[in-house]
């Protein structure tokens, strides 16, 4: 892993690239390939059957997620992470989402930030020669100039982007790789481009028990 971040890279493109030891992304793949799947919110994406939208965290997700959550840890104490964690203190808080994408699935321009996390890790089990992951800037991110939230159309779900995206890079899909999101700017937007191929792939959410304890969006009335 790299010993510091590219933080232009972060700051100005919306995320940054690292490599990883072979061997955690095999530790993840042993606990994913042993998962139970079942149909999720996007067509063609399958979660394992304890995931949960945020709004609705139970203690079987926090208990089904823990052993990546220790996984992460780890990872989280290298010098990569030294500005956050010197800085904001050790992350406290986090959603493990898992996706089994099925050929010729996709997801388009999204934001994750409603959680109140600062950052996305994302790790690939598997290279594949087609659909990259792309990190975009949104144009506008208002939907309406009165709105409080950006992003925010809730009788659509709070992944919907309606405004144009300038794309600020594409990375291929390989398992020798952490992708590091920026998550607490919304004008940062990311998707997933379609490939023929079976695609499994790890997102954690890292940010702090105090701004979840204190998220109110998470008891929203929020169409998914």
């Amino acid at each position: 892993m790299k010993a510091t971040p590219s933080f232009n890279n972060f700051f100005e493109k919306g995320f940054d690239t690292s490599p990883v030891d072979k061997t955690f992304i095999d530790h993840l793949a042993g606990y994913v390939f042993s998962e139970k799947f079942g149909t999720g919110t996007y067509p063609g994406v399958e979660n394992p059957l304890w995931d949960r939208d945020y709004q609705e965290l139970d203690e079987n997700f926090y208990a089904s997620q823990q052993k990546y959550v220790d996984l992460i840890k780890e990872l989280l104490q290298k010098d990569y992470f030294k500005y956050w964690n010197e800085i904001y203190g050790d992350f406290s808080f986090f959603k493990v989402s898992i996706n089994k994408m099925q050929p010729g699935s996709s997801m388009d321009w999204h934001w994750d930030g409603f959680d109140g996390t600062f950052l996305q890790l994302l790790f690939y089990l598997q290279p594949l020669e087609q659909g990259q992951f792309e990190v975009g800037i949104a144009k506008d991110v208002q939907v309406n100039s009165t709105d409080s939230f950006p992003h925010w159309q809730p009788d659509k779900g709070l992944n919907y982007i309606c405004h144009d995206v300038e794309s600020t890079g594409k990375i291929d899909i390989t398992n020798d790789k952490m992708i590091v999101l920026n998550n607490y700017n919304p004008k940062f937007v990311h998707r997933v481009n379609e490939t023929d191929a079976l695609r499994y792939s790890v997102i954690v959410s890292c940010g702090y028990n105090s701004h979840w304890d204190n998220n109110k969006i998470k008891q929203y009335e929020i169409k998914e």
